[in-house]
């Protein structure tokens, strides 16, 4: 049987201030790339759901080596509200400065990291997405 990671994104595009942000696409990438090829199923999810914006600032780099599959994930994630997170053995949050606008208030992302706490599974992130 595989084991299943649950990737958790951003879905905020802008700052309070207006900037325009997302989810820093060096963080999705690199650990799906590890995750897949490594044995692990990998689904991605957003607090809303849909497209996850990326920041700008990533560069052209990562948006090239983030091409196949791993393109059509991050057009069409699912939304968070409606991924049973007991289903999967880990929770991975990645970084971006997005994260600070829509992961503090959600109460789908608090669910969930409560459930796979109680349920013993690994939660981990990284950057922004762990605290500001």
């Amino acid at each position: 049987m595989s084991k299943k990671i649950l990737v958790i994104a951003t879905s905020a595009d802008k700052l309070s201030d207006g900037k325009e942000t997302g989810c820093w696409m060096e963080e999705v990438a690199a650990p799906y790339f590890v995750f897949t090829e490594n044995g692990y199923e990998v689904t991605i999810a957003s607090i809303k759901g849909g497209e996850i914006p990326f920041d700008e600032e990533c560069g052209e780099g990562w948006r090239q080596a983030s091409r196949g599959m791993l393109v059509q994930l991050v057009t069409e994630s699912k939304a968070l509200a409606d991924v049973n997170v007991l289903d999967y053995d880990a929770v991975f949050l990645p970084g971006g400065h997005g994260t600070v606008v829509d992961f503090p208030g959600s109460e789908a992302l608090a669910q969930a990291l409560g459930s796979m706490k109680a349920g013993l599974g690994v939660v981990s992130g990284r950057s922004y997405s762990v605290g500001h």
